[in-house]
């Protein structure tokens, strides 16, 4: 496995995760607000609000490592 093709999955990895995690911040984040106060699917958005932020963090990781 060369340089080039390391870069290129590290690239590819990071923006699917990337995607995902937008998608997810999205979902999490409609259920937020949709939720009543203290209730079990206002901790569920919020739990994947902060699930799709670290893919968000672990693609954009990705793919600066591509990059160098």
């Amino acid at each position: 496995m060369n340089g080039t093709t390391a870069k290129s999955i590290l690239t590819y990895l990071g923006s699917l995760a990337m995607i995902f995690g937008f998608i997810v911040c999205l979902m999490g984040f409609g259920d937020s607000v949709r939720a009543g106060w203290a209730t079990s699917s206002l901790a569920t958005g919020i739990s994947e609000l902060l699930f799709g932020i670290a893919l968000l963090a672990l693609g954009n990781g990705l793919v600066t490592l591509a990059k160098k």
